[in-house]
């Protein structure tokens, strides 16, 4: 079976994993990449997004490829997206089309009455994505796959069947597939290879999907929730890469890399000799001590990323991680005293949260100081346990928070909030510098709210990251390893896809294929319907889900 998958501004791990798990079932598989010009968290200029629009170039892919099913894998973030590009598959070609993700397994009563999404996936999806091909390419009725969430009629009727167990053994899964879109990520991630060594996380913290799926992995009996491949497995998986790939730098994006301290151990001791690269992890405060801030030290961990959000003994607990009171000082003085560039984040806005509660923030780093500091502004999504909390205090409503189930968030992870008060935002940015200006200007700052006037408001998290990289090198010899790409990079990029969108003119597509597959729906079946002649201009405009180009 030949699978497509439509892949939007990064490379994900997900569809890595799905890529490797069906090639070694025997399909075919290819993919699509949108980068997503002017329409990502730092940009979002809806006329210069439809000007250079990838909408047509994934017209021209489906055409060129021929698959027998598109398959996306989205946040809740980028789900928008993925139905608009959906929906313009549908209007010039009838493929089978399957949405994965975070935001069908969180709201499939949702995302299932979208016209454009025959097909759902809830939880993991290597086992179901791979029995609902076979049964699609054989005709066999795909009614009883488990994690699965189908249409039953063509008037909206959808049905989600239950979910199978978790994959206990993590080194029964194939190594993803870093081919699909190499081209993609060493160029965009600038050889830095991301990867992960575990799945679900030991914290259930209310602000993140965890909240929920934890507790919904217990109520349906799916087995353990935090699972780990084995050291040597995923050391094997570090020394293929190196071996095929210009890699520089390696990020693992475990929830927490030292949760399991055995594991841990075994890794520290083993990768310098099979791997030796610098690499980045997040930790979290009730895991870190002085044994394994030098085991991280040791092991090559060049940046460790560490979640704070809220100060010792703060009264209100509503992110549900009061168990990392005890542990917060020692374990940022811990990290400090090592040579791993520390970085902590922190998110503010949350329901009950006070401008005091961000200031002893602030007052915090200055007792026990980090390398860099990061400020998030709270985003809302499906399903979350602070959802309720923030309807109780009327942080939210029902309709925001139908609009968030129905069509994700808009705002930026890193840019000030709308809603924020001055104050805040002056308070945020104070907290970027803190970790870099002398200790009395903070402290002068902080004595007299008046005197936060001379902080500017407008978020400085972008001009804060060139300092706080430059300062630690000088003073302390640390390099931090971008999440994705450092500014140089992210600017080249755009500016490369720019000019690939420009002078590329889509084809005229004269002739759409038709699919071998027919999707046989309970007691009805779709008719093949893409006899119309379809012309791609390559300056499409996007004024609706239902604007085919």
């Amino acid at each position: 079976m030949r699978v497509l998958f439509v892949e939007h501004i990064q490379v994900t791990l997900p569809i890595e994993n799905l890529s490797a798990y069906l090639k070694r079932e025997g399909h075919t598989v290819d993919a699509f990449f949108d980068p997503g010009l002017f329409d990502d968290s730092n940009f979002h200029w809806t006329r210069t997004a439809a000007f250079f629009s990838h909408k047509p170039l994934l017209l021209e892919k489906v055409a060129d490829f021929q698959p027998d099913l598109i398959c996306f894998s989205v946040v809740t973030d980028y789900f928008d997206w993925a139905a608009e590009m959906a929906t313009a598959i549908k209007s010039h070609f009838d493929v089978p089309v399957v949405i994965g993700g975070i935001h069908v397994t969180s709201v499939p009563e949702k995302v299932m009455t979208h016209p454009s999404f025959d097909f759902g996936i809830v939880g993991e999806g290597e086992e179901a994505l791979a029995e609902l091909c076979e049964a699609l390419e054989v005709g066999r009725p795909y009614e009883d796959i488990r994690n699965l969430a189908y249409k039953t009629d063509d008037r909206g009727g959808f049905h989600v069947n239950p979910q199978r167990p978790f994959i206990q053994d993590m080194d029964t899964l194939p190594h993803p597939d870093k081919d699909l879109l190499a081209d993609v990520w060493l160029t965009h991630y600038d050889g830095r290879y991301h990867t992960i060594a575990a799945r679900g996380c030991p914290h259930t913290c209310s602000y993140c999907c965890h909240s929920f799926l934890f507790k919904e992995s217990r109520r349906q009996g799916l087995g353990k929730y935090l699972r780990l491949k084995s050291v040597d497995y995923f050391l094997e998986e570090l020394e293929l890469a190196k071996a095929k790939y210009p890699i520089k730098e390696v990020l693992i994006h475990d929830n927490v890399l030292t949760a399991d301290r055995r594991w841990f151990k075994e890794f520290a001791e083993k990768y310098p000799r099979r791997v030796g690269l610098p690499y980045f992890c997040w930790v979290d405060p009730n895991s870190i001590d002085e044994e394994i801030a030098g085991l991280l030290e040791s092991s090559g961990c060049a940046n460790a990323w560490i979640g704070v959000t809220r100060i010792p003994g703060q009264q209100d607990n509503v992110v549900n991680r009061k168990k990392f009171d005890k542990n917060m000082h020692a374990a940022l003085d811990a990290l400090r005293k090592s040579q791993v560039y520390v970085m902590a984040d922190n998110i503010v806005g949350l329901p009950k949260q006070t401008n005091r509660d961000v200031e002893n923030l602030i007052r915090m780093y200055l007792e026990h100081p980090v390398d860099h500091t990061v400020v998030f502004h709270i985003r809302y999504y499906p399903r979350i346990d602070l959802v309720k909390t923030a309807l109780e205090s009327g942080d939210l409503t029902e309709d925001d928070v139908a609009r968030i189930e129905a069509s994700g968030g808009t705002k930026s992870f890193t840019m000030e909030d709308g809603n924020a008060d001055d104050e805040l935002k002056r308070l945020c940015n104070l907290m970027l510098l803190c970790v870099i200006i002398p200790r009395r200007w903070t402290e002068w700052f902080l004595a007299d709210k008046s005197r936060l006037r001379f902080v500017p408001k407008k978020s400085l998290f972008i001009y804060q990251q060139w300092l706080a990289d430059i300062y630690a090198r000088i003073r302390y010899g640390k390099k931090r390893i971008p999440i994705i790409s450092d500014s140089r990079v992210i600017a080249y990029n755009y500016l490369r896809h720019m000019a690939q969108r420009l002078t590329h003119r889509p084809r005229r597509i004269l002739a759409p294929y038709v699919p071998q597959i027919r999707v046989v729906r309970p007691g009805t079946v779709l008719p093949a319907s893409i006899a119309e002649v379809v012309d791609l201009p390559p300056k499409a405009a996007v004024d609706s889900e239902a604007t085919a180009v």
